[in-house]
């Protein structure tokens, strides 16, 4: 397991235990073989560290479960929760890195495309980080509506205000 940036992973506060359902064509491959299939969220997918578990294995690849994630919402990033809801399709972001020897390893899911990309952090992430995404399923997104709802103010206009009606000379 990686311990590259611990700061950044799954860090402060509660959030919702989520866990990865990853597919590879060719166990080991090179990074493009893998795929995020979807998310799975409740206390049921809890676990103190991340680990995978081999669902299956056939010709068609490796199928994979990484426990172990937290989805954790911040009401700094309200504003980008609001963007990505408004989208024709909310997406979750996995922040992965590739091992030759074992594949890809997810490292952090959020819903904050700001957050995934470490746009915001003079902390930028290393080349060998990928940001992968995947549809929002409904349940996570309700619940990250909600949080919207709770946390996000929307900014203040600047500029003049009208203080009554105009004259019309």
């Amino acid at each position: 397991m990686s311990t590259a940036f611990p700061g950044r992973i799954n860090r402060g506060g509660d959030g919702l235990p989520v866990a990865l359902a990853m597919h590879v064509r060719a166990p080991g491959d090179r990074f493009e073989h893998w795929r995020v299939d979807g998310v799975l969220a409740g206390a049921a997918f809890a676990a103190a560290k991340r680990s995978m578990q081999v669902l299956r294995e056939d010709s068609a690849g490796r199928h994979v479960l990484w426990r172990g994630f937290v989805l954790r919402l911040d009401p700094l990033r309200s504003p980008d929760y609001v963007l990505n809801l408004n989208n024709a399709q909310p997406l979750l972001f996995v922040v992965a890195r590739y091992h030759a020897d074992t594949g890809l390893e997810p490292l952090q899911v959020t819903a904050s495309l700001d957050e995934a990309q470490a746009l915001d952090s003079t902390d930028l992430r290393g080349a060998d980080e990928h940001v992968l995404q995947l549809p929002m399923p409904p349940d996570i997104g309700m619940r990250v509506a909600a949080f919207t709802q709770e946390h996000y103010r929307p900014p203040e206009r600047k500029g003049r205000r009208r203080r009554g009606p105009r004259d019309g000379a």
